[in-house]
């Protein structure tokens, strides 16, 4: 009876051992097949093609003026200040007042110095409100802004009701693209240059001469240009997002979606995704991302060159909160 009783334990101990070994195996081949996916998704990379034949890596040129809305902990911005020239003017904004923002994100405070030292830094503010863009300081608003930025918009109220949720985002997002589009109006309004987004192989950023240029010469950062003025928004991909029905909201506000794009994180070395609440994301750099790209121009125009419906450049579905 005990050989009996042994013989089956050490049955046992082997079968869960076996279990083991597949279960560790399976576990591997599965991030085997998601790092595959993932080096599909950017095996070929945006690049921004210019009217007047530059390319860049970002959406905007090196002398741009940029408008941040809510950037959180500021470290778009500060990743922003170090990829622009000198030229470049940016006002970097969030929604929290100063204390409530160095609590919840304890990075802020060394990222609020840095751009403060930052010789294409008009201003760090404190407690804008992205609905509300009007009642910035006056020689803000009248900045001649070619660029308003707002990375992964969310009110983080926490309603988890997924309609009622998602309407409360959307109310958020119309009052910012109303807002928005009020304060480029009163910017200088000129065409300028335009830009067409393109599928690049990464191998083709190894010859950039800056972070944001990728042409051999450095013409572009030592002399200035016009920009079309334009609001950028990055928005995840997939549920609930893709029913925000982010290109509708801008509509109703007379911005016109000209194209999107993969957004890559890494373009913006130091930057991640905080969340309302606080901290940031420790997967952040793994959730596909898209840059919708708004014009208070139809896409018809001149402002986008050649794209179509705004789908030059569209990326296959990739998915803030």
């Amino acid at each position: 009876m005990a050989k009996l009783k042994a013989a089956l334990k050490s049955f046992q101990e082997r079968q869960r051992a076996l279990e083991r070994v597949k279960a560790r195996e399976a576990k591997e081949e599965y991030k085997g097949k998601k790092a595959k996916s993932r080096q599909n998704i950017t095996s070929h990379e945006p690049v921004h093609v210019w009217s007047d034949g530059k390319r860049t890596l970002l959406p905007m040129r090196p002398d741009s003026t940029v408008l941040v809305v809510g950037d959180g902990d500021f470290s778009y911005s500060r990743a922003l200040s170090s990829l622009l020239s000198n030229n470049a003017q940016i006002v970097a904004t969030v929604y929290d007042d100063e204390a409530e923002c160095h609590k919840k994100y304890p990075q802020a405070a060394e990222n609020v110095a840095a751009l403060r030292l930052a010789p294409n830094v008009h201003s760090v503010l404190f407690r804008v409100d992205g609905g509300r863009l009007e009642a910035l300081p006056g020689d803000v608003r009248q900045c001649p802004f070619t660029r308003i930025v707002f990375n992964y918009p969310h009110t983080g109220s926490g309603i988890k009701d997924r309609a009622r949720n998602i309407r409360d985002n959307q109310d958020m997002l119309q009052a910012f693209f109303r807002s928005a589009a009020d304060l480029l109006r009163t910017g200088s309004g000129a065409a300028g240059l335009s830009f067409t987004t393109t599928m690049a192989p990464p191998s083709s950023t190894t010859t950039m001469a800056s972070p944001a240029i990728l042409d051999s010469d450095d013409e572009c950062a030592n002399h200035p240009t016009t920009e079309p003025p334009l609001v950028l928004v990055t928005l995840r991909t997939g549920d609930p997002y893709d029913d925000w029905n982010i290109k509708g909201l801008a509509k109703a506000a007379g911005l016109h979606c000209q194209q999107s794009f993969a957004f890559l994180a890494a373009r913006y070395p130091g930057y991640a995704h905080c969340r309302t609440d606080g901290g940031r994301e420790e997967d952040f750099m793994e959730k596909p991302a898209k840059t919708f790209v708004f014009s208070l121009r139809p896409p018809a125009s001149a402002l986008v060159g050649n794209t179509k419906s705004g789908k030059s450049g569209k990326t296959k579905k990739g998915s803030s909160k």
